[in-house]
């Protein structure tokens, strides 16, 4: 079947939902389920359905997905850590001060995360 334009509806729509109501996750989820809704048939019941048991548990079963999951948990704890601990406050102490300029204090801030990265 083709479906032509409505295919980027979903995409769309959670770019939009995302960027009006600050919630990454739950826009993603309608995107996925008005997408699933427009596989099968435009039945809103069963693309719920599909969305809970085809696009999501399966993936979760999956080792590659699972690996990745975990992954962005662990960066997102590392963040978390980092920010708590006072990560960003030690670079506005380190380089605000100095300069006035914002294209200096953002070079040396783009200058001290590149240290961090490598």
């Amino acid at each position: 079947m083709e479906y032509g334009f409505i295919s980027i509806i979903p995409a769309l729509l959670a770019i939009v939902l995302a960027i009006a109501t600050r919630q990454v996750i739950a826009s993603l989820f309608v995107a996925v389920w008005v997408g699933a809704t427009i596989i099968h048939n435009y039945n809103p019941f069963t693309g719920f359905l599909k969305t809970l048991d085809t696009y999501m548990l399966e993936k979760v079963a999956d080792p590659w997905y699972v690996a990745i999951l975990i992954f962005t948990m662990v960066m997102a704890g590392a963040l978390g850590l980092v920010t708590k601990a006072g990560g960003g406050a030690g670079d506005r102490r380190r380089f605000g001060p100095q300069s006035q300029d914002p294209a200096r204090r953002d070079a040396g801030f783009l200058a001290d995360g590149n240290d961090h990265l490598f």
